[in-house]
């Protein structure tokens, strides 16, 4: 049986019972993509996407600030610029970029795609709404995303209920 999460209109995350995952975003399914001048979905097990957002949820509604000091308006012009750091002391830059990867690692589900061809898409959460961020251009050779990137801005409470569900879906 699919499963769904949300609403397409705003938010919403759907598994098909052949594996296929779309996340919704205002009407777009960000996980749609050509390959070769063909269009695919993206294949994900629920409890994949389930058990990430278990590990980071905390993560993601308590962390309000990027954690280096680098000018950004979204999570990904933040990681982005952070990405040219540069330093010849080998421990503050080593430091910098284990920062870097540990808060990508907490709220971006790419970390997660285990071979499958998943967008690059950031939760973060600003005041009370949570920031959806996504930027997928070049990440896999061949491979262009329907909709590449985008931002969305969904009420904290609502966000926190539908990815609740999901979590709570995945106990037996």
């Amino acid at each position: 049986m699919n499963s769904f999460f949300g609403n397409r209109d705003e938010f919403a995350l759907e598994f098909y019972d052949d594996g296929k995952f779309e996340c919704w975003i205002r009407g777009n399914n960000i996980c749609e993509y050509y390959y070769n001048n063909i269009k695919y979905c993206t294949y994900k097990p629920k409890c994949e996407i389930a058990d990430w957002f278990k590990q980071n949820i905390d993560a993601i509604c308590s962390e309000t600030l990027f954690p280096l000091n680098v000018f950004g308006n979204s999570s990904v012009e933040l990681y982005h610029s952070s990405g040219k750091y540069k330093s010849d002391n080998i421990d503050e830059f080593s430091n910098w970029y284990e920062i870097r990867q540990d808060w990508y690692f907490r709220h971006s589900w790419y970390i997660s795609r285990n071979g499958e061809c998943l967008p690059d898409v950031y939760f973060r959460r600003i005041n009370d709404k949570i920031e959806i961020n996504w930027y997928s251009k070049d990440l896999y050779d061949d491979v262009y995303f329907l909709y590449e990137s985008g931002i969305y801005y969904i009420d904290f409470c609502e966000f926190y209920y539908i990815v609740q569900k999901l979590m709570l879906s995945e106990i037996h």
